[in-house]
C-alpha cells in the first residue's frame, strides 16, 4: 500500500471514532431479575423455621427499590415451602403436586391484582424436594407467571402473594420459611434505571441544572357508566351487591340484592356490558333481602351464593336462601336441605369463613334484635349439612346488629370477627379451639358508636389489618390503625 493510502485510511479511521463518540449512545434493553423476600406474612421474616396455622397466608414483598410500574413486569416466580395437613397425615409427603391430600382438598397459589386474587397457572406449579424442619415435613413449591401483567399488580410499589386452601382438607395450612422459602423473584423486560444518553454536542462550560417543579399529584376520576354497561336496577333500595365470576368464565359478574323487590343477576359479556340472566339463573326470589355473599361452601371451585332476608320487621318469617352453584349457569336453593333457613331471625350482613381451620367454608349470619332469635355461625359438618354453634362459640350476639366482617387482625393466622351494632362493635377475637372472645373490642380500643359498617384493608401498607367504620345521623365515619404490639 502506498504512503498516501496509509495516509487517507488513518483519517478515514479517526473521523469515525471522532464521529462515533459525539452521536448519542442508546442503551441495550437488557432483562434484568431481583429476588426478593417477604416483608410481612408470619412471624418475623429471617432465617430459621416460621410457621402458621389457618388455610390461608398473605406475603407481601416491596418492589419500591425498583422504581418500576406492574407493566414493566415480564415474569414473576414464587418460591415455597409448606405442608396440608390431610387427615392422619400431612398431604405434601405423598409426592403429588401440589400437594392435594387424598380427601379432595388443594392448595392455590395466587397474585393480588387490583382488588382482587388471580389465581397462577397450576400447570406452572413445580414441586420440588422434600425436607425436613424441625421434625415437620415440608416440600417445595415453585409457580410462575409470565404474562399478563399491567400496573393493577402493584399499590404503593407492594405485590403480594397468597396461599390458600380450599375443599377438604380436614386440619391446617402450614407454611414454612426456611431462608428462601418464600421468595418471589421478579423479571423486568427492561433496566429499570438506565443511564441518560450523552448529549451529542456537550457545552464546554458546566450549567447548572434548574430544580423542576413538581408536578400536582394526579387526580384520580371516574365516569358514571351505569347506563350504557346495561345495569338498569332503578332508583328502588338495593341493600348491597355483590361482584363474583360465577361462572368461571373470566369475567366479574354483579348480584344486586334489591331490597322488597326481585333480585338481579347481571352476567358480563366481558366488554364493560352486562346482561340479566336472573331469570335463568333461578334467582329471582321476592323477599326482604338484605346482605348477601358468595363462597364455594362445596369446594367444587364455582361460586354458591347465600343471601339473608329480615322477617318481616321481626314480625314474622321468611326463610334465608343458600343457592348452590349447579355449574351451567343456574342455581338451586339448598338452605332448607342443609340447615341454614333461619326463617325467624331478622337476617343482615352474611359471612363464608372457616372459623374452625378445618378446610370447610362456615357461615356466620348477624340478626338485627329480635329476643329469642340471636346471630347465628353455622358451622359446616363433615357430610355439608351445618349446625348452629354460635353459642358454644361465644358469638350468639341479641342486638341492633347491622354489619359484620372478618380479619386475622392480630396476625394470629386465625380469623377473626368484627360485628357492627348502632350502640357499640364487637370485636371476636378466634381463640383457635372453635370459640371466641367476648371483650376484645374493649382492648383494642373500638370504641365509637352509631355504627353502621365496618371493613379491613392494610391502607397504610404496613401489613396488617387496619378498620374503617362508617357511622349514622351524620356522624364522621372512623378509621382505626392497627398498631401490633
Amino acid at each position: 500500500m502506498s504512503i498516501k493510502k496509509c495516509f487517507f485510511s488513518v483519517i478515514f479511521i479517526v473521523s469515525l471514532s471522532i464521529l462515533a463518540s459525539l452521536l448519542p449512545v442508546r442503551k441495550q434493553s437488557i432483562a434484568s431479575q431481583n429476588i426478593f423476600s417477604p416483608v410481612s406474612g408470619f412471624g418475623t421474616v429471617a432465617a430459621g423455621t416460621k410457621k402458621t396455622d389457618g388455610t390461608q397466608i398473605v406475603f407481601s414483598y416491596d418492589l419500591s427499590s425498583l422504581g418500576i410500574t406492574g407493566s414493566q413486569i415480564t415474569e414473576l416466580t414464587f418460591n415455597f415451602a409448606g405442608c396440608w395437613h390431610g387427615g392422619s397425615g400431612r398431604s405434601c409427603n405423598n409426592g403429588k403436586n401440589p400437594g392435594f391430600d387424598s380427601a379432595g382438598g388443594k392448595a392455590l397459589f395466587e397474585v393480588k391484582k387490583g382488588n382482587n386474587w388471580e389465581q397462577l397457572d397450576p400447570s406452572t406449579v413445580v414441586l420440588g424436594t422434600s425436607g425436613d424442619s424441625s421434625s415437620d415435613g415440608y416440600a417445595t413449591y415453585q409457580v410462575t407467571k409470565s404474562s399478563g401483567f399491567d400496573d393493577s399488580y402493584l399499590s404503593g410499589g407492594i405485590m403480594k402473594v397468597r396461599v390458600r386452601t380450599t375443599g377438604k382438607t380436614t386440619g391446617s395450612l402450614d407454611v414454612y420459611q426456611v431462608t428462601d422459602f418464600a421468595s418471589l423473584t421478579i423479571t423486568t423486560g427492561s433496566d429499570p434505571s438506565p443511564s441518560p444518553s450523552p448529549s451529542p454536542n456537550p457545552s464546554p462550560t458546566p450549567v447548572p441544572t434548574p430544580t423542576p417543579t413538581p408536578d400536582p399529584s394526579p387526580v384520580v376520576s371516574f365516569t358514571d357508566a351505569t347506563i350504557q354497561a346495561g345495569i338498569l336496577v332503578g332508583s328502588k333500595l338495593t341493600w348491597g351487591l355483590n361482584w363474583a365470576d360465577y361462572d368461571s368464565d373470566g369475567n366479574v359478574d354483579l348480584f344486586v340484592n334489591r331490597h322488597f323487590d326481585l333480585p338481579v343477576l347481571y352476567h358480563s359479556n366481558g366488554n364493560g356490558t352486562f346482561n340479566d340472566v336472573s331469570q335463568q339463573a333461578g334467582v329471582r326470589i321476592l323477599t326482604d333481602r338484605h346482605g348477601c355473599a358468595w363462597g364455594d361452601y362445596n369446594a367444587d371451585t364455582f361460586l354458591d351464593l347465600y343471601c339473608s332476608s329480615g322477617a318481616q320487621s321481626g314480625n314474622g318469617s321468611k326463610p334465608n336462601q343458600l343457592f348452590k352453584n349447579n355449574t351451567d349457569g343456574t342455581f338451586t336453593d339448598v338452605a332448607t336441605e342443609l340447615g341454614v333457613v333461619d326463617g325467624p331471625g331478622r337476617g343482615r350482613s352474611v359471612n363464608w369463613f372457616d372459623y374452625d381451620g378445618d378446610g370447610f367454608l362456615d357461615l356466620y349470619m348477624a340478626n338485627f334484635m329480635r329476643n329469642g332469635y340471636p346471630s347465628r355461625l353455622f358451622r359446616q359438618d363433615d357430610n355439608g349439612s351445618f349446625s348452629d354453634v354460635a353459642s358454644v362459640a361465644g358469638v350468639a350476639i341479641t342486638d341492633y346488629l347491622r354489619s359484620s366482617s372478618w380479619s386475622d387482625y392480630n396476625g394470629d393466622g386465625k380469623p377473626d370477627l368484627l360485628v357492627a351494632a348502632g350502640g357499640r362493635l364487637y370485636l371476636h377475637k378466634n381463640r383457635g379451639d372453635g370459640t371466641f372472645t367476648s371483650n376484645s373490642a374493649s382492648e383494642a380500643k373500638l370504641t365509637s358508636d352509631k355504627n353502621f359498617g365496618g371493613a379491613w384493608g392494610d391502607f397504610d401498607n404496613d401489613g396488617d389489618q387496619d378498620l374503617f367504620v362508617s357511622r349514622l345521623y351524620g356522624i364522621s365515619s372512623t378509621s382505626y390503625q392497627n398498631n401490633p404490639s
